[in-house]
């Protein structure tokens, strides 16, 4: 389950979001299973740990690889902000920053993606969709 996250770093990377959903199956069936925790392998039948901290970094990939939210200097006071929703309609998120908050929320709608972000007074901030980019400090809405 650990070493995962480098394969879902790839599909961040590469754009494939597809392949990234794919490899999340084993996290839906933990549910199914009767799990509260994330287990330390797939095998749910198998040697494993019941409560494995390093199988919980997909909640770290809903932020930074599905929101896209990501510092883009040193103490983060640049964030890029990069959203691959896959097949979720809608993504919110408020997330802890050394200067305050950040708010972000996405929708897919059938002409592309709609959504704001709110940054902390003073960090600057790059909305990446697709091949287009644009700088920003405090809120862009954007769709």
């Amino acid at each position: 389950m650990y070493f995962a996250h480098y394969y879902l770093e790839t599909c961040r990377a590469l754009g494939r979001i597809d392949a990234f959903f794919e490899r999340l199956a084993p996290w839906f069936l933990m549910k199914e299973y009767g799990f509260r925790t994330t287990y330390e392998n797939a095998d749910p039948h198998g040697n494993r740990s019941d409560c494995h901290a390093w199988g919980a970094h997909p909640l770290y990939h809903y932020y930074a690889s599905l929101l896209g939210v990501r510092p883009a200097a040193p103490g983060f006071a640049e964030v890029t902000i990069a959203p691959q929703p896959g097949p979720l309609q809608q993504l919110s998120a408020t997330i802890v920053h050394p200067r305050g908050t950040i708010h972000a929320h996405v929708e897919q709608h059938d002409d592309g993606l709609h959504g704001r972000v709110t940054l902390p007074e003073g960090v600057r901030g790059v909305l990446q969709l697709g091949e287009q980019s644009v700088g920003f400090v405090g809120r862009i809405t954007f769709g």
